[in-house]
């Protein structure tokens, strides 16, 4: 009796010892909502959606942990160049790419996590007709139209998220709202404050295909590692996309 309870307050302990010396790296990400791709919650510090579940695949599969420490965006990228966290996500190689090149460093990058779309959206009723001001999210940098706010044919107006986009576009208070297409649609389907809106996304106007990827500083290797899971791994990554809803026939263009 003595050896088997001494066998198994051993294995328990080795259990524990492994559990404890995990490699741990530190993600960092985006305080904002953007389910189901990622959200992150300030009261309970909870980083959940399509994101942090592949992130939690490829823990998995490798006996390592990930802890995520979340920040406004300009933050965010401003630590991460200050090597504050081992890993950014999302990320994207154009994205900043003025101020990367700038700094210095050089930057890994996962390959496609995760595809996304983004698209004018836009009150049915106003369909064909001019647009004037467009609201985006506060942090956001509006690719989609950039040159038309560059010539001063459009105006933005930022709010603190998607919700509020939607509710300045939906009031009228805007002309379309700039938007990531399926977080758009989750919204409108499940926010009671949002279902009484008639909006869609206008596919007269411009639509860009891209994805969401990772990136690191200091970490090349890992990152490396991670494309090859992402790679031998297709269906895990289907899946986790699928469960979400986050497929191409939910996309306005394919």
């Amino acid at each position: 009796m003595k050896t088997v309870k001494s066998i198994l307050i051993g294995f328990l302990i080795f259990l524990a010892f492994g559990i404890s010396h995990a490699k741990v790296y530190t993600v960092g990400v985006e305080n904002i909502d953007l389910f189901p791709y990622f959200t992150y919650n300030k009261k309970t510090k909870e980083y959940k959606g399509a994101m942090r579940d592949l992130f939690d695949a490829y823990a998995r599969s490798k006996g390592i942990k990930f802890v995520y420490k979340a920040y406004p965006l300009n933050r965010l990228f401003k630590y991460f160049l200050d090597g504050k966290f081992d890993i950014k996500a999302p990320s994207n190689p154009e994205w900043r790419a003025d101020e990367k090149k700038s700094s210095g460093k050089n930057f890994t990058y996962t390959i496609k996590m995760i595809p996304f779309q983004d698209a004018l959206i836009r009150k049915l009723t106003n369909f064909g007709k001019p647009m004037k001001v467009i609201s985006i999210v506060r942090g956001f940098t509006p690719w989609l139209i950039y040159n038309d706010v560059k010539s001063g044919k459009y105006k933005t107006r930022e709010s603190k998220n998607m919700i509020s986009v939607l509710s300045q576009v939906g009031l009228g208070r805007t002309d379309a709202g700039l938007v990531n297409v399926i977080q758009a649609k989750y919204l409108l389907k499940n926010d009671n404050k949002l279902k009484k809106f008639a909006l869609d996304v206008d596919k007269s106007q411009p639509i860009a295909s891209a994805a969401y990827h990772c990136s690191t500083i200091n970490h090349p290797n890992l990152i490396k590692d991670f494309n090859k899971f992402i790679k031998k791994n297709k269906d895990i990554i289907r899946k986790i996309r699928d469960s979400y809803g986050i497929s191409s026939k939910n996309w306005p263009i394919n």
